[in-house]
């Protein structure tokens, strides 16, 4: 029976801790609320739009009327997924030498990126439509950046160059961009194995905006910021294209199979889905042993009282009151239960501890107070028989069925006025 409770509560406690990760992980903060984000990829016809001017007359017709949707609050052109996926190279900054790689993230966004997505300005200023108009060549760039590559300084007014810039087609080469602005940083996500995983609050990627005008290279995606459900707004997408060009191709976006036009869609099949399989695994498989456990201490414990059945009548015929006994005997029973109860708190501690270096959102030191709380009100019985929670049949049935059962007429022996029971 101890190694009962001792497996209960270690396999209780991992599933809390994996629940508890996959709890973290769905309430974490990103900014936006990823189920009012529509996100869509537009695919431009071949040998057409390759020109910045090209790209940016066509998002001058398109976002104001993406703006100006019914169920919109906000639209921006960008070239990754948002939040999760866009181009990364490294910079090169005037007097400042590095030997590793210093890997940032690059976006190219029109001026309603961050109202749309949610990034809040610490200092300076955001991009704006007079940046776009003209293709100036500025950036804003994440808290991130902005500590890691000057420390000690201020990066308003410095410049930096991205030098992946340098490989694509229609683009400017060997080009430095004034930083004008610095935005709060946002959780950062590395791809694992077809899984997004979001990187700790503290170790955020480096991450740079520039205007999108600057380049016509490839296709390019956006992102509204809506008040209805995304999905609604697929079909006016479409007919504002076809307006604007009928070879122009809306597509959602597909990554690693996770598919949908909204971010949240995206996300469930990026980021919460394997997380979510486990936590309901692990639960499910939690659940289901420990209701193999209280059949197993129910049974041990209906066992046990019947080898006492004998003893309890002796007792209750020498006068013993049957609060008494009833309290002896479950005072026996506690005593393996507390001893299961040890074993499988100093098994969850070391169990906490490996889980903590695996899966997201645990501390090694986390206590596993939930599953102590249900053992601890199962105890409660034996010190205040009025109050019975769901867990005290374990014990409290099978010895009350005792304590309460008349002794057998055999063992009856007549002395005088009085009756003794004793033993045949």
């Amino acid at each position: 029976m101890i190694g009962q409770v001792a497996l209960s509560l270690l396999l209780l406690t991992s599933a809390g801790l994996v629940v508890r990760s996959f709890l973290a992980l769905i309430h974490m903060d990103l900014g936006v609320e990823p189920k009012r984000v529509f996100t869509a990829e537009i695919h431009f016809p071949r040998g057409r739009y390759n020109k910045p001017e090209d790209k940016k007359a066509f998002f001058d017709r398109l976002l104001p009327q993406l703006n100006a949707m019914l169920g919109v609050a906000g639209a921006t052109e960008l070239i990754g997924l948002p939040l999760l996926l866009s181009p990364r190279g490294d910079v090169t900054i005037p007097g400042k030498s590095h030997r590793e790689e210093w890997t940032t993230n690059l976006e190219l966004c029109s001026e309603g990126y961050f109202q749309t997505l949610g990034q809040h300005l610490l200092r300076g200023r955001p991009l704006t439509a007079d940046d776009i108009t003209s293709g100036r060549r500025v950036a804003v760039v994440n808290e991130t950046l902005a500590t890691k590559y000057f420390t000690g300084g201020d990066p308003i007014g410095r410049n930096i160059k991205f030098n992946i810039l340098d490989e694509l087609p229609e683009t400017p080469r060997d080009a430095y961009f004034e930083i004008v602005g610095v935005i709060a940083d946002s959780r950062s996500f590395d791809f694992e194995g077809g899984t997004m995983v979001p990187r700790a609050p503290d170790k955020s990627q480096p991450e740079a905006f520039l205007p999108y005008a600057i380049s016509g290279f490839g296709d390019r995606a956006i992102a509204m910021l809506t008040r209805v459900p995304p999905a609604s707004l697929v079909n006016d997408v479409r007919q504002i294209l076809w307006s604007l060009d009928h070879d122009v191709v809306l597509v959602q976006p597909n990554v690693a199979g996770a598919a949908g036009f909204s971010l949240d869609q995206t996300m469930q099949g990026l980021v919460y889905g394997k997380q979510e399989f486990a936590a309901m695994s692990f639960g499910g498989c939690a659940g289901l042993g420990f209701a193999l456990a209280i059949v197993g201490l129910f049974s041990v414990m209906t066992y046990i009282a019947s080898l006492k059945t004998h003893d309890i009548g002796v007792r209750l015929a020498l006068g013993a009151p049957r609060s008494a006994i009833l309290q002896l005997m479950l005072k026996r029973g506690l005593t393996l239960i507390l001893a299961g109860i040890a074993i499988g708190l100093i098994a969850s501690l070391a169990v906490t501890r490996f889980l903590s270096s695996q899966i997201r959102g645990v501390s090694a030191t986390e206590p596993p107070y939930p599953v102590v709380s249900v053992f601890a009100l199962s105890l409660r019985p034996a010190y205040q028989p009025v109050f019975c929670p769901p867990a005290a049949p374990l014990w409290w049935i099978p010895w009350s069925r005792c304590a309460t059962s008349k002794p057998d007429r055999s063992t009856v022996i007549v002395t005088g006025p009085k009756m003794l029971y004793g033993v045949l």
